[in-house]
């Protein structure tokens, strides 16, 4: 069962994340694949912030502050080499 969904999340990762770089694929289908990935990560880190809460670990709450903070970075860093 574990096998399959990674399978399953590779592909839409892998999926989401080409579809947003090609130019050839509709605008509007870009925005759907860029909500998918948003959407996947966020719940990642949103599932890291909510274990260290639950459990009182500061540790994963510093770690998902950091992937918030390095997917931001990231994201602006896409953005900007976008604009140019």
């Amino acid at each position: 069962m574990e096998m399959i969904f990674e399978i399953l999340l590779d592909l839409i990762i892998d999926g989401s994340l080409q579809a947003v770089q090609d130019k050839k694929i509709p605008l509007f289908l870009r925005i759907a694949a860029a909500a998918v990935l948003l959407t996947v990560y966020g719940g990642f880190v949103g599932f890291i912030l909510y274990l260290g809460i639950h459990n009182k670990n500061v540790l994963l709450i510093i770690f998902s502050i950091g992937l918030l903070i390095f997917f931001g970075f990231g994201f602006l860093k896409a953005y900007k080499n976008r604009r140019k």
